[in-house]
């Protein structure tokens, strides 16, 4: 047949199509569902495949003994160097008490 693209395969289910089919898997999660119908109902999203990950628990740090100051270390951290991103927070801290006279 001229102008046809594509072979009928199943019959009547390739021309009428399946209810609630998504087309295709998305790369961040299940697709949510158009809401393109006339009664204006909003279709609820649907779940993802996988389920949600563990909280981490940071440990606080050695000296201070505060969580915060990990986090901290984690962000300043540059390539895997923790004992250097320490060393340099812990000498900062040393030189704000030196100044200051107070325990930061």
């Amino acid at each position: 047949m001229l102008g046809v693209r594509y072979t009928i395969v199943r019959s009547a289910l390739d021309t009428a199509g399946v209810a609630k089919r998504l087309q295709s898997r998305s790369k961040y999660g299940a697709k949510a569902p158009k809401n393109n119908n006339r009664l204006g109902i909003i279709i609820p999203y649907r779940k993802m495949r996988k389920r949600k990950p563990k909280k981490r628990v940071i440990a606080p740090d050695p000296r201070f003994g505060d969580p915060m100051v990990t986090q901290f270390v984690n962000n300043m951290m540059w390539e895997g160097k923790k004992s250097v991103s320490y060393t340099i927070f812990y000498d900062a801290m040393d030189k704000i008490e030196s100044r200051t006279n107070e325990n930061p």
